[in-house]
C-alpha cells in the first residue's frame, strides 16, 4: 500500500482495482488499520486513507460489506458507523441488502439504522415488498423494524404473522412484543397458529397471559 501513502488522490482508483479483486485484500487492509489504531494513529492521513479505501471496497460488494460487520475493535467499528451515517440515505440500500444475508442484525447495522430512523423504516418497508413470503431474508428486515419500533411499521409485522415460514412468524412475534399493548390484539390472534413452536413464546408475554387468563 506504499503507493497509496505517496498519493492519497489515488485512493478511488486503488479502490476500484481492489474491488475488482473481490475484496481479497480487505482482511489485510483491516488488519493494517487495526495496527494503526493500536498505536493511536487511526486519525493519521494514512489511517484516513485506509478507512476511505475500505469503505469504497465494501460499498461495491455485499459480501465485502458483511466482512466489515465482523470488526470487533469498538473504536474502528464506531468510526465506520460514523462514516456510513455521514453518507446519508444512499447507504441504506447496500446496507440492508447485506443485512438480509445475516441471521441477526449486526451491531454496526443496528447503530446506523437507529440514527436514520424515518428513512430506514421506509427503506425496509419497501424492500420487504420485494422479498416474497417464505424467504428467510425477511427475518433480518423484520428485526430492523423491531429495532426502530415505529408504530407505522406494525402492520408490516402483523402481515408477517401469516407468513408460511414458521421462523419468520416467530421473529414477527418477537419483534411485535417490543411494541407494547398496541400489538396485543394481533399477538393474541397469533395464539391460533397451528405450530406449537410458534405459539410457545407467546405464553411468556406477560400482557397476553394476563389477557388470556382473564377471558378464560
Amino acid at each position: 500500500m506504499s503507493l497509496m501513502q505517496e498519493d492519497e488522490g489515488l485512493v478511488p482508483l486503488i479502490s476500484r482495482i481492489l474491488a475488482g479483486m473481490g475484496g481479497s485484500a480487505l482482511p489485510e487492509l483491516i488488519q493494517e488499520l487495526e495496527t494503526l489504531q493500536s498505536s493511536g494513529q487511526e486519525g493519521s492521513s494514512r489511517g484516513i486513507a485506509l478507512m476511505t479505501l475500505i469503505t469504497e471496497i465494501t460499498l461495491s460488494n455485499r459480501d465485502d460489506l458483511r466482512h466489515l460487520f465482523t470488526i470487533k475493535n469498538p473504536v474502528l467499528a464506531t468510526m465506520f458507523e460514523r462514516i456510513f451515517i455521514s453518507k446519508g440515505e444512499q447507504i441504506l440500500t447496500p446496507l440492508l441488502d447485506a443485512t438480509m444475508e445475516e441471521k441477526a442484525v449486526p451491531d454496526m447495522v443496528s447503530n446506523i439504522i437507529a440514527s436514520m430512523h424515518s428513512p430506514a423504516q421506509s427503506a425496509v418497508t419497501t424492500l420487504l415488498k420485494s422479498v416474497g413470503p417464505g424467504d428467510k431474508r425477511r427475518i433480518a428486515l423484520l428485526q430492523v423494524l423491531g429495532i426502530l419500533k415505529d408504530p407505522a411499521s406494525a402492520p408490516v409485522l402483523y402481515d408477517a404473522l401469516k407468513d408460511p415460514d414458521h421462523d419468520i412468524r416467530m421473529v414477527a412475534i418477537k419483534e411485535l412484543g417490543k411494541f407494547g399493548r398496541e400489538a396485543l390484539g394481533p399477538l393474541t390472534n397469533a395464539m391460533e397458529d397451528p405450530d406449537p413452536e410458534v405459539v410457545r413464546p407467546l405464553w411468556n408475554h406477560s400482557e397476553i397471559s394476563v389477557f388470556l387468563f382473564s377471558t378464560s
